[in-house]
């Protein structure tokens, strides 16, 4: 089943951002020689990857430069002298750290990743980042092997337990950068929250809250432009706002005849996306059944779109059955790649959205009481 300034900020907080500064970057690892090297990687903000490397003597090696930021970079153990790829490289022969002013030590055995980082105030800080953040993605990485190669757990096992994760990871996110207002790494922090676009408001909201001048730094203007991107395309990409059209498709139904949104102009719609083994989605549809029994005979039709695989339409017709959905359910059976959540955008379930006789969107994600209240209105 996806990474994304300049001077001393503990030390000197007037100094500009752009200002240069020299690094030198030694350890030790194993007891490698040549033609074993250690390669350090790095990419300054607009510009290409800069690959270096130093060769091993008996496992030390030794790197000195001038970069225009701190700037976060990755250490790579390379054993021979055969050509690899970076993108392949196993994690015991990574080691991420920060390069800053002055020197920086890498204390460690044989296994690179398992070194430690001795720096300044901003390698500290990514230190601890990373202590909070990856015995998160460690666990994430687990759930997927268990699902997709050792076969243990199912996918509705699998995303539970990723869901769970998820949220872990965002919480750490979230108190990493409110608690490291004035540090450097929470600019990386916030380029790895984002990848998720459900965090693009609260990312603005952490964004706000950094030190000004740390708001200044090349940076952080290039967060703010990836932030703005992604909310622009996020705000394109779903045309489903609270008085739009709904956009129409079409998709089979349990029987495999195709049903048409359009099909239901003249009637109130609740469009509603869920899957049979979505929890949440579950615990909702006695709400739905609920409305559909007060309010079908006065005009109000329900599209249950499911999020369900081709490997789970059983488990879908039979999730209809139990939960007793007597309405119109539909589903093109490509889970995620669903073509009409594709339409709307949806990135999470339940999702719904309700709307008028004439096709416009009036409300959005009504859930319990809103929902039934919201109905009561309109039918009464």
């Amino acid at each position: 089943m996806k990474i994304k300034i300049l001077f001393f900020l503990c030390l000197f907080p007037a100094l500009a951002f752009s200002q240069a500064f020299k690094f030198t970057l030694k350890g030790k690892v194993g007891t490698y020689s040549a033609p074993a090297q250690i390669l350090l990687t790095y990419t300054m903000p607009g510009e290409k990857m800069v690959v270096d490397s130093s060769s091993l003597i008996n496992g030390h090696f030794k790197f000195s430069g001038n970069v225009d930021m701190p700037i976060n970079a990755m250490l790579v153990l390379k054993k021979s002298s055969e050509k690899i790829i970076l993108s392949k490289v196993s994690e015991e022969n990574l080691l991420q750290l920060y390069l800053e002013p002055g020197t920086i030590n890498i204390v460690g055995d044989s296994s690179l990743s398992a070194s430690k980082v001795n720096g300044g105030k901003i390698n500290h800080d990514f230190t601890n980042y990373l202590g909070g953040i990856t015995p998160i993605t460690d666990n994430i990485k687990q759930v997927l092997k268990s699902f997709s190669i050792d076969r243990k757990i199912s996918g509705e096992q699998a995303t539970q337990k990723i869901d769970s994760l998820m949220l872990q990871y965002d919480s750490a996110h979230q108190k990493f950068i409110a608690s490291h207002l004035n540090s450097v790494v929470s600019i990386y922090a916030l380029e790895s929250y984002i990848a998720n676009d459900k965090n693009l408001a609260q990312a603005s909201n952490l964004f706000n809250k950094l030190n000004v001048q740390l708001q200044k730094g090349d940076r952080a203007i290039n967060f703010q432009k990836s932030l703005l991107k992604k909310q622009n395309a996020q705000n394109s990409i779903k045309p489903t706002h609270i008085g739009a059209f709904a956009p129409n498709f079409e998709q089979p139904d349990v029987s495999g005849n195709i049903i048409s949104l359009s099909q239901f102009r003249g009637k109130y719609v609740l469009l509603d996306f869920w899957a049979s083994w979505c929890k949440p989605c579950r615990a909702e549809n006695p709400n739905l059944v609920d409305g559909y029994k007060r309010f079908k005979d006065k005009g109000l039709e329900i599209v249950s779109v499911s999020l369900d695989g081709h490997a789970q339409k059983k488990a879908w017709i039979n999730a209809i059955k139990a939960d007793g959905l007597s309405w119109i359910n539909i589903s093109d059976l490509k889970a995620w790649e669903n073509s009409a959540a594709q339409i709307y955008g949806v990135k999470a379930i339940p999702e719904n959205y309700l709307i008028d006789p004439q096709g416009k969107i009036i409300a959005k994600n009504l859930r319990g009481e809103d929902l039934l209240s919201t109905l009561t209105k309109i039918f009464n």
